[in-house]
């Protein structure tokens, strides 16, 4: 033996008891490793390497490597052959595919998570730290379940969702080829993220129990071990190869509960998707069990508060208390680990459709209410149709038709003469549009002058106060309790949204920042005037006698908060004073049209009335709009880019839909687009022509397309010419509209639409969006 190699060996030497040591480690270790040696053919750390080099030379000093042999994996039923051993490719086995994540949270009560003495409807997890570590990690999103066994008696493989869906569609077996089994849950899921990164899937971790796989495993390498405790080595897990499929239908009655809700749950979000729903029926073929029975899809505003809900997230879902709605916000109780969270308040625009998996019981109720102090009765029923009308995104509804309408003022440079002039007629016609379809003839209108919430407001109406200024100044001012407004009888509708306080002098300012809406002409207030409860009444107050104020049976919608973050809500960086009146008499059309019925013992108007509203909402948009703008986030690198005029566009429907490569040139940079279209808008020089962006996946549009032709450009790099053309592809084959991604294509549809409907005197737009429909979608 050479020197190097003796002195290779003697350093060696002190790692000999430490690989002894990894072979007993405490628990489950020592159950898998009984009886059988530890063999490392794939992926121990260094010291284990030497070690096991180690114990095979020392005997004879000189004698020659063999490569070890399979051992059976203890506790298994029947005895394993020795067969060679192929290692499965690092892509689908290491764990340094994925970086390891943090995991969530462990289910121990703290300052943000609450125990309640009543269980909750979820089933109750392990503490124990390591089943922990298999639970539910931030990216990517993966499913695991709450584990029956553990993990000593079990095995456990990290995957995704699309290697269990191929393997549902070809029998229901997992691939012994692509199969590999752990003793521990958490080294499972390095190998689920990394699949996941690969098919751009979730990852899952399933759970088998160890009679499930009898037979059909052979004992693979041990994890890298760590210096625990006094410097001993512990060895963490033992993994397992199958040498035969695996069926889906051996998981633990744990792990085909969770992948039966993920797949039950997108079915379910999705009720007229018949591919959800295959493969639902699919995995459920897979894993013996039956197809859950379908649950209802319900919006936030129809639900009451207590319900059990599951709320999407990404493509599965986690379990909640609905506990209402506060000015917009939807108040949610969630279940983690065995315990009910303090309530939180997120955005109603994300839940506007939840799992309905029906109402908490009573003392789960009880016992979450007396914790949080939550009233889960909702309140009045005033109340509670206030929350329902919150929930109904009136913002959201109105505001792309919005910001597309102030944008194109914006563009046509409007004088300020001018633009105050177009707001008005269009603020008035708004109000037209109400009175028409509420059946109203004077609509007044009431700002919080003097400060005041909008739920102050919700049930009670508007109290009559001596809110008479000179009452302040002098001892001749009107004693009478009063309610000032304006009145669409006396005053424009836009004077009312446009004045200011009149007590606030060098500052801009509005009269409030809650708005209350009613009917001037409601019985109630008719009756009230006949007998004399109210008297003395002018254009802009009522004196009250013997009566509170304004019943909230004569308003048209609950309280509205307006003037207040309004450019944030159509996605603007600011408004000026009559954009943002403009914006409000948009908010406010749609919600008296369709407010109504959140009024106790009101309805809302025709659904042909709300209609209306959008239909004009959006014809203003597209005659606003100069171009047509994009539906669609302009998100550089990942999309492919076309900037062209409805003119070409108009062109290529005519010609069968597809756009000739001769004149295609695409790029990943939205802005070079926006810039060509302008320029070929500009060149063209045509009336009703608008600029347009078409937008193509970058996946869907690649086989068609090459840079080639930008080659030479590029060359130029080497004498110091920037690589302007960089992101430049040309077709190469003629180009399908039906390409364009779905916002690209409702972008173009809903400006034809609404051109169509604002100048129905020209055939031209509406035969445009019946062909252009027609070349999109086949």
């Amino acid at each position: 033996m050479s020197p190097r190699l003796l002195a290779l060996l003697l350093a060696l030497a002190p790692l000999a008891p430490m690989a002894s040591a990894a072979g007993s480690r405490s628990g489950k270790a020592a159950k898998a490793t009984s009886g059988s040696p530890g063999v490392e053919p794939l992926g121990g750390s260094l010291q284990s390497v030497g070690a096991s080099v180690l114990a095979t030379l020392t005997p004879t000093l000189t004698g020659t490597l063999s490569p070890p042999s399979l051992s059976p994996v203890p506790g298994l039923a029947a005895p394993i052959p020795a067969l060679p051993l192929s290692a499965p490719s690092i892509s689908d086995l290491s764990p340094a595919a994925a970086p390891m994540l943090p995991a969530a949270p462990p289910a121990q009560p703290s300052e943000t998570q609450d125990p309640v003495s009543a269980p909750p409807a979820a089933p109750e997890v392990r503490k124990d730290s390591l089943l922990e570590r298999a639970r539910n990690w931030l990216f990517p999103p993966q499913l695991s379940g709450s584990y029956s066994l553990g993990s000593a008696d079990a095995f456990f493989h990290g995957t995704s969702l699309a290697r269990i869906e191929e393997a549902a569609e070809t029998g229901g077996v997992l691939s012994a080829q692509r199969t590999y089994l752990s003793d521990e849950p958490g080294f499972s899921h390095g190998y689920a993220r990394a699949s996941a990164r690969r098919t751009g899937t979730p990852g899952v971790v399933l759970q088998f129990s160890a009679d499930a796989v009898a037979g059909k495993l052979a004992a693979g390498h041990y994890s890298p071990v760590v210096q625990a405790g006094h410097g001993m080595p512990t060895q963490l897990a033992r993994f397992s190869m199958a040498l035969g499929d695996i069926p889906l239908s051996g998981l633990t009655p744990a792990s085909k509960e969770a992948l039966l809700a993920h797949y039950a749950l997108a079915r379910d979000l999705a009720p007229g998707d018949a591919a959800a729903a295959s493969k639902l029926a699919s995995v459920a073929r897979a894993l013996g069990a039956a197809v859950p029975a379908p649950r209802p899809l319900r919006g936030l505003a129809d639900l009451e508060p207590g319900h059990r809900v599951l709320i999407p997230e990404g493509s599965s879902g986690r379990e909640a208390l609905y506990a209402g709605l506060s000015d917009g916000k939807v108040i949610l109780v969630e279940a983690r680990g065995g315990a009910w969270l303090k309530p939180r308040r997120v955005e109603a625009e994300g839940f506007k459709a939840v799992v309905d998996i029906g109402p908490a019981p009573a003392e789960t109720l009880a016992a979450v209410g007396k914790l949080h102090k939550i009233d889960w009765s909702g309140g009045s029923q005033a109340e509670r149709l206030d929350l329902r009308f919150a929930a109904r995104g009136l913002w959201a509804k109105v505001a792309p038709d919005a910001a597309a309408e102030i944008i194109g003022l914006r563009a046509r440079k409007l004088s300020k003469a001018a633009l105050k002039a177009y707001v008005r007629a269009e603020v008035e016609a708004a109000f037209e549009r109400v009175k028409a379809a509420r059946g109203v003839g004077n609509i007044g209108l009431h700002f919080n002058l003097h400060g005041g919430t909008r739920r102050g407001y919700v049930g009670a109406g508007i109290r009559a106060s001596k809110g008479d200024i000179a009452l302040r100044h002098s001892t001749h001012g009107d004693p009478n309790d009063k309610v000032y407004f304006f009145q669409t009888a006396a005053h424009s509708p836009y004077e009312a949204l446009d004045a200011s306080n009149g007590e606030i002098l060098l500052l801009p300012s509005r009269m409030g920042s809650v708005l209350n809406v009613f009917d001037l002409d409601a019985p109630e207030l008719a009756s009230a005037r006949a007998d004399g409860r109210i008297r003395g009444s002018s254009a802009i107050s009522m004196d009250f006698h013997g009566m509170p104020g304004v019943p909230y049976s004569a308003y048209l919608a609950p309280p509205m908060t307006v003037f207040t973050a309004t450019a944030k809500r159509l996605g603007l960086r600011s408004l000026s004073r009559d954009e943002e009146t403009l914006a409000t008499a948009r908010f406010l059309e749609a919600a008296l049209t369709e407010g109504g019925a959140d009024i106790p013992g009101k309805a809302a108007a025709s659904g042909s009335a709300a209609a209306r509203g959008a239909a004009a909402r959006a014809a203003a948009a597209a005659d606003a709009e100069p171009d047509i703008p994009p539906r669609f986030k302009l998100v550089d690198n990942d999309y492919y880019y076309h900037g062209t005029t409805l003119a070409d566009l108009e062109r290529v429907v005519e010609s069968g839909g597809e756009m000739a490569p001769e004149v295609s040139m695409y790029s990943q940079r939205a802005g070079d687009s926006v810039g060509y279209a302008a320029e070929r808008k500009r060149k063209l020089g045509r009336p009703d022509n608008p600029a347009v962006l078409l937008q193509f996946g970058f996946r869907d549009l690649s086989p068609l397309v090459s840079g080639k032709a930008f080659a030479p450009a590029l060359a130029m790099t080497d004498r110091g010419m920037p690589p302007v053309h960089a992101a430049y592809v040309a077709a190469e084959k003629p180009v399908p509209l039906a390409l364009m991604t779905a916002q690209s294509k409702e972008s173009i549809l809903v400006w034809l639409r609404a051109k169509a409907a604002r100048r129905p005197d020209e055939p031209r737009w509406a035969r445009l969006a019946e062909r252009l429909e027609a070349a999109l979608h086949r």
